[in-house]
């Protein structure tokens, strides 16, 4: 066999036995980072001085982050701004991007600060900054002699680069400082770091799920003032303390194309170990949804003894990002008595609409009120919503006879969607031949789940499909004189 055949043969096995190698990697470009002027970018924060758990996963190709399960304190705003309403702008003539933030790019985030940026084909490039330092209220630009390589462009995964830039200013020095002894002041910064795109793969964030490109970044920032004065004939240096030290700090970032920055994780100052597991802050990007839930209240009806109800809520979303169900609660008394049928969190895409179904199985006996509390992501919305919720809870006589007369009434199957075993309720309100049957969108029988004489009550069938395929099935209740049907979704 001829050796470029099996290269051929061999390179074919590699391909469908390893799948993965097959996947293309992610790659960020210039058109990837928002630039646009004007431009707002929330992101929901974290912070905490004493550290907030992280998993960061492993380094590597397709990999996987979940940034969904924290509940975060906050939402801040990156803007982006014209070069003539930013400060000092008419210092920085080659940027093509200034953005307003309260997380710098290099670990020079006083607060809010301004940071003037080039982005080409050739990188991400920071050519300063724009910060209050708390020096006698003194707001000066920081032009770094050599622009800073933020990303370069295209990013693409296993590249490492230097970010080591340096700084010095020189001023008058104010009147106030060290009672005007002095005639100047030198203020120097110094970075010096390393970093490296270690990672790329699947990002899923509380509005959506994106393929994202990984960055480690370990850098530290050595900031100190000199001042200088001519005393008896003598030129002589005072240091400053300026209050301010940066340790080396370890950020991860992700990058998604059209996102730009989605994800940044800040290690807690001096952090030595690059797989740290206490992070000081978690920034993620934020896209609003817009949750509307069509029913505030929940009308379990009447429910026999050792039953149950189910009733159904609709939540739509008409905004961008996707929305997130985080949590539901039950008032204490009723937390075994009342479930629903999702996992949590439970993600409502943007520009759909989806139903949960509350089921109710109480233990008391009479009418009973209570409330549900649903927390959420979006932010306009009351957090959490209260959702009301009754039900008159009937006791079963033991000669078979009841209370009150029993309705005929076919119930939604709880759960539903389902993917192993879903319970379909049902009533009757007399003795009679009752038929309880599948049936697919064709119109054909797939199973039979009851049939035979039932006396008046409320029934529980559970229906277990066997080898059946995903989609929308139907559920048919018949006796002598009456008909009712319900829809019911099947997910493996």
């Amino acid at each position: 066999m001829k050796l470029s055949t099996v290269l051929l043969i061999s390179g074919f096995l590699i391909l469908n036995i390893f799948p993965g190698s097959a996947i293309a990697q992610v790659e960020i470009g210039p058109e990837d980072i928002p630039t646009e002027a004007g431009s707002i970018l929330p992101f929901y924060v974290l912070a905490d001085p004493e550290g907030i758990e992280v998993d960061l996963g492993f380094g590597g190709e397709d990999r996987e982050w979940d940034f969904t399960n924290y509940e975060f304190d906050d939402v801040e705003y990156d803007s982006l701004i014209a070069p003539e309403d930013a400060p000092n702008g008419e210092d920085f003539e080659d940027a093509n991007r200034i953005s307003l933030s309260s997380s710098g790019g290099i670990a020079l985030n006083f607060g809010d600060s301004y940071q003037y940026e080039l982005i080409n084909d050739d990188g991400w490039f920071l050519l300063g900054t724009g910060s209050t330092m708390g020096f006698g209220n003194l707001n000066f630009p920081i032009i770094f002699p050599e622009p800073i390589l933020l990303l370069p462009m295209p990013a693409e995964f296993d590249e490492e680069w230097d970010m080591t830039g340096s700084f010095a200013y020189g001023m008058e020095a104010p009147d106030t400082l060290m009672g005007g002894i002095l005639d100047s002041v030198y203020i120097v910064i110094e970075v010096g770091g390393e970093a490296e795109t270690d990672a790329w793969g699947t990002v899923r964030f509380p509005s959506g799920e994106v393929e994202t490109i990984r960055q480690h970044v370990l850098l530290g920032v050595e900031i100190y003032a000199v001042g200088v004065a001519e005393i008896l004939g003598r030129r002589m240096e005072f240091p400053i303390d300026l209050g301010l030290s940066i340790e080396p700090t370890h950020s991860y970032r992700w990058f998604a194309p059209d996102y730009g920055l989605l994800v940044e994780i800040n290690s807690l100052p001096g952090e030595e170990e690059e797989d740290f597991e206490l992070a000081a802050s978690i920034r993620v990007r934020y896209l609003a949804p817009e949750l509307i839930f069509q029913e505030e209240s929940l009308e379990f009806g009447e429910i026999w003894q050792g039953g149950s109800n189910s009733e159904t809520i609709t939540i739509a979303n008409n905004g961008v990002g996707d929305g997130r169900i985080m949590r539901i609660e039950p008032a204490e008394e009723f937390t075994e008595q009342i479930s629903w049928d999702v996992e949590l969190p439970y993600t409502i895409s943007h520009e759909e609409e989806t139903e949960i179904t509350f089921r109710w199985q109480p233990e008391e006996y009479g009418e009973l009120e209570t409330e549900i509390e649903i927390f959420h992501n979006d932010p306009v919305l009351e957090n959490p919503l209260v959702v009301s919720a009754h039900c008159t809870s009937l006791l079963r006589i033991e000669d078979g006879g009841s209370l009150n007369a029993q309705e005929f009434s076919l119930h939604q199957n709880f759960p539903n969607p389902f993917n192993s075993q879903t319970i379909i309720t049902f009533n009757l309100n007399n003795s009679t031949e009752t038929k309880l049957e599948i049936i697919d969108a064709a119109g054909r029988q797939i199973a039979v789940l009851a049939e035979g004489l039932f006396t008046s009550g409320q029934y529980d069938v559970t229906f277990e499909p066997d080898n059946l395929p995903i989609g929308i099935y139907l559920y048919r209740l018949s006796t002598g004189k009456s008909v009712l049907t319900r829809k019911m979704i099947y997910l493996k």
